[in-house]
């Protein structure tokens, strides 16, 4: 296949999915498009029989599925298998994500993202809702994103903050990865590798919401309810990613990432409060005024800024 010709790369990783993985792959294998497509599948070192099931549909289809099949473990050395093993290999002008132990519905899913995005310039990704399952594909819940204000489309500076889109809906351009650079070292040791890359790419445009897409599949696993101190680390977690993305962004986006900033740190000492971890709410505390210090410096040098132009403008010409 010409690769000039493929215009969705689907970007798939695994570990230990042999129960699932076949429902991905038949996912992708249903789509109904009027351009070309590839598949590239990242195993992980699966120590069960994934690699031996992605193996047999790489057979059964060869040239359209391109596996990367790991003997030792990246995840645990560190290493993010997408941003160094998978999206490097794209050849697409558009990047579709689905780890493999979720799956697609909609036939047509990839066709309608991808008219949308190419008949919409200030977008940088589309994504549609997903239902929850649970690991016998037992329905949960009929939407993750029920509540109205996430069943739409995404402005920029809100896909800046960092909101969540579910990962298995998400197309985005992939020449804007491109601009990103290094993403090996932006994502370093950062546990939220899909939400720093989304609000990344909101430099360059906002999230379509594509309405018409039939709901994905994502499968929740059992024990998956946060206990007190689980709940500390993904609070932490956020404020980590937060602040990453805060030291990549474009300068003119900085207090937007700011503000969020702030407020992940509040969450965080809140939670600290609920375990009586005292000084660590403290500290997380002076941090979130340190933010808040930083927007009110910010806003006040912008306004400094415009009087200045506005005095050279009125009284120097």
């Amino acid at each position: 296949m010409n690769p000039e010709s493929i215009m969705v790369s689907i970007c798939c990783t695994t570990y230990n999915h042999e129960n699932y993985i076949e429902k991905a792959l038949d996912g992708f294998l249903m789509q109904k498009t009027t351009f070309n497509i590839e598949i590239i599948v990242h195993d992980d070192a699966s120590t069960d029989s994934t690699q031996t099931i992605i193996k047999k549909y790489q057979d059964a289809h060869p040239g359209l599925i391109n596996p990367i099949l790991q003997k030792v473990n990246q995840f645990s050395q560190g290493i993010k298998p997408s941003p160094n093993f998978v999206w490097p290999k794209a050849r697409g002008k558009y990047i579709a994500l689905c780890e493999a132990d979720d799956y697609w519905v909609d036939e047509y899913k990839l066709q309608k993202q991808v008219d949308a995005l190419e008949a919409n310039d200030q977008y940088a990704i589309s994504f549609h809702d997903t239902q929850i399952i649970d690991q016998d594909d037992v329905l949960i819940e009929s939407s993750k994103l029920k509540q109205a204000r996430r069943k739409e489309h995404i402005s920029q500076s809100r896909l800046i903050r960092g909101i969540l889109l579910p990962t298995l809906t998400v197309v985005f351009r992939r020449d804007l990865l491109v601009r990103l650079g290094d993403l090996n070292t932006a994502t370093k040791d950062i546990i939220n590798v899909d939400r720093l890359v989304f609000s990344l790419l909101g430099q360059f445009g906002g999230a379509h919401f594509a309405e018409n897409v039939i709901p994905a599949n994502y499968r929740r696993h059992s024990g998956g309810i946060w206990s007190g101190k689980q709940m500390i680390a993904k609070k932490r977690n956020l404020v980590e990613t937060t602040l990453r993305i805060y030291e990549l962004i474009d300068p003119k986006f900085k207090l937007i990432v700011a503000d969020e900033l702030f407020l992940r740190r509040l969450q965080l000492a809140r939670e600290y409060i609920k375990v009586k971890s005292y000084n660590e709410c403290i500290i997380n505390y002076k941090l979130a005024l340190s933010d808040f210090a930083f927007r009110i410096n910010f806003v006040l040098n912008l306004v400094l800024e415009s009087l200045k132009m506005i005095y050279t403008f009125l009284f120097r010409r």
